[in-house]
């Protein structure tokens, strides 16, 4: 197993902005290898199952859950299917980590952090992670965190 070392985020002082730094270019080539190494496993393990079904051993979700622990699990769906479904769940992830590891979620109201989760953590069609998405997304939150502060001062 590859073990990589993962840096927090340096927080930087003697600015102004609000939101921590940290390496976008990491977040987002990371996730994408993790995809496609991903993609791959999901693609190898749907050869074993057709190799095992074929000799009498079962499919994946026969042999490859314990006895009595049914539980869904996305490797033994097909690539697609399953690329889609853990896709999202590592970008809702990332979004969430990005969101506290910022500080946003803390400047945010309570209505305004509903409607994060409502959109980002809740639905199905969250923003994918790139570093197009990740920028564009905090510098709104930023301006919409100044126009906040300048309506309450």
């Amino acid at each position: 197993m590859v073990v990589q070392n993962v840096n927090e985020p340096e927080v930087l002082t003697g600015h102004t902005d609000v939101i921590c730094s940290t390496s976008i270019e990491r977040i987002v080539t990371g996730r994408n290898a993790a995809l496609t190494r991903i993609e791959s496993l999901i693609s190898e393990l749907d050869d074993i199952s057709i190799l095992t079904h074929d000799i009498g051993g079962g499919t994946g979700q026969e042999w490859g859950m314990r006895e009595g622990h049914r539980y869904d699990c996305w490797f033994t769906e097909k690539p697609v299917k399953a690329m889609k479904a853990m896709t999202r769940n590592i970008d809702r992830r990332i979004w969430r980590d990005l969101m506290n590891k910022s500080g946003m979620l803390s400047l945010m109201d309570a209505q305004a952090r509903d409607e994060w989760a409502q959109k980002a953590w809740r639905k199905d069609d969250i923003p994918a992670i790139s570093e197009d998405n990740i920028l564009s997304t905090f510098e709104q939150l930023q301006s919409e965190a100044k126009v906040r502060y300048l309506s309450v001062a």
